[in-house]
């Protein structure tokens, strides 16, 4: 999908690397002979994946049309991986991975432009352009492109909704809690507590099966929302997640030993259930506004109090909760859950 000119794989210096042999056969190759062997991306380029020198494997024909698009898990065994990390530089922590990864660290518009600089004259063109677009909805790269990229998916006007209603979801939540302290006379920070429920509280055996065994069923978790930019940035530079308590004195000592318990946090991109990152919490304390402000909260009216989740980011494929639905499951449970609510759920 992509030119990196910088480190852009040369053929021969990749049939001299693998010494001219087919790395998944063993077969030895004839240089001259170009229609015997091709120099194969080992992450696939559909997945958005150059062909840079990390990137790049020597295969006979038949060996590179077996492997096709398939990701390299799918098509090499766990030592030949290892073999070709060692070797080529691609990195085992993705080519080891059972799901395909996109990379999203990339220029979309040279993407877009070397994918339909490259159209033959039946390339079902509508399929292709369905599923670019579909990526780049899912991976939020709908922003990066160029206007004129833009409307040559169809996608200007599907960014601009997402702009208008981002900035008017902004302002009604402005206006909202403005109204709320012009109704009861009271000063916003103190309007703000008058917010639905901090956090929400479930049991295990309301979720999918495939869910439960993913964590075992005997953790206690919480599931977190990013509300913008802004909050995600604070909360992966102090590594701290924060949930609000309750009003009550007792709202601290009721849920203590959940909070002790509680070891992973799912976070999740406000209006993106397949945006999901997860978290090891190592610890967690209860702070008071002033000491969030110490910190640079973006919130500049802070709740009284919050218990803060110390976190550490954890290398978790997290593609079967997408695809099992956990956080339109949350929202099920309860439609208030769309708002972002934090959520736990325990044994």
């Amino acid at each position: 999908m992509l030119s990196a000119t910088d480190n852009k794989a040369n053929p021969k210096e990749v049939f001299d690397l693998f010494g001219g042999c087919c790395f998944k056969t063993g077969v030895k190759l004839n240089y001259k002979d170009t229609k015997s062997w091709h120099i194969d991306h080992i992450m696939p380029a559909k997945y958005f994946w150059p062909l840079t020198k990390e990137n790049a494997a020597l295969l006979s024909s038949d060996a590179n049309e077996a492997k096709s698009g398939k990701w390299p898990s799918e098509f090499y065994n766990d030592k030949e991986l290892v073999a070709l990390s060692k070797l080529t530089g691609a990195p085992l922590e993705l080519i080891s991975r059972k799901e395909p990864v996109y990379n999203t660290d990339i220029d979309v518009n040279k993407a877009v432009e070397k994918l339909f600089g490259n159209v033959r004259e039946n390339s079902h063109l509508p399929k292709l352009i369905d599923g670019l677009k579909k990526v780049l909805i899912e991976h939020d790269l709908v922003r990066a492109l160029t206007i004129q990229n833009q409307k040559m998916l169809g996608l200007a006007d599907y960014q601009q909704k997402l702009d208008d209603n981002t900035a008017l979801s902004e302002y009604e939540k402005d206006q909202t809690m403005d109204q709320i302290a012009k109704t009861y006379g009271l000063p916003q920070t103190e309007s703000l507590d008058m917010a639905a429920e901090p956090f929400e509280c479930y049991k295990w055996n309301r979720f999918d099966q495939n869910i439960i065994d993913f964590f075992g069923g005997d953790k206690t978790i919480l599931v977190g929302c990013t509300k913008n930019k802004k909050q995600k940035e604070w909360i992966l530079s102090h590594n701290i997640y924060n949930v609000r308590l309750g009003k009550t004195k007792g709202s601290m000592e009721e849920h203590k030993e959940m909070f002790s318990r509680t070891s992973i946090l799912v976070l999740y991109e406000f209006g993106k259930p397949n945006k999901l990152a997860g978290y090891t919490i190592v610890d967690h304390r209860e702070m008071n506004k002033e000491e969030l402000k110490a910190l640079g909260y973006p919130n500049k009216n802070p709740r009284k109090s919050y218990m803060t989740f110390t976190i550490e980011a954890l290398d978790m494929d997290l593609s079967l909760l997408v695809n099992h639905r956990l956080i339109e499951r949350l929202i099920e449970i309860n439609p208030e859950n769309e708002k972002g609510t934090p959520v736990f759920i325990e044994p």
